[in-house]
């Protein structure tokens, strides 16, 4: 998931990727408010096979707009 984070004190925007993480890679902080935190260094390899998996779902979602569209409107299709 991308998602695109903005600075409320310059406007400077800029974006980040969830990636999964192994289990055993993650621990709990205590000097950190008991928040997720990574245990050891892991080098990760983005996957692009989620991206189009959405892109595909977002063009049968459309196409099946476009059908309804015109089965509303009388259109051939």
């Amino acid at each position: 998931m991308v998602r695109k984070r903005v600075c409320g004190a310059c406007c400077h925007a800029w974006f980040t990727v969830e990636m999964a993480v192994p289990v055993f890679a993650i621990g709990w902080s205590d000097r950190h408010q008991h928040k997720p935190v990574l245990r050891t260094a892991l080098t990760l390899k983005p996957s692009f096979i989620e991206a189009a998996d959405v892109m595909e779902n977002l063009a049968k979602a459309n196409a099946a707009i476009q059908r309804k569209a015109a089965l509303k409107y009388g259109e051939d299709f």
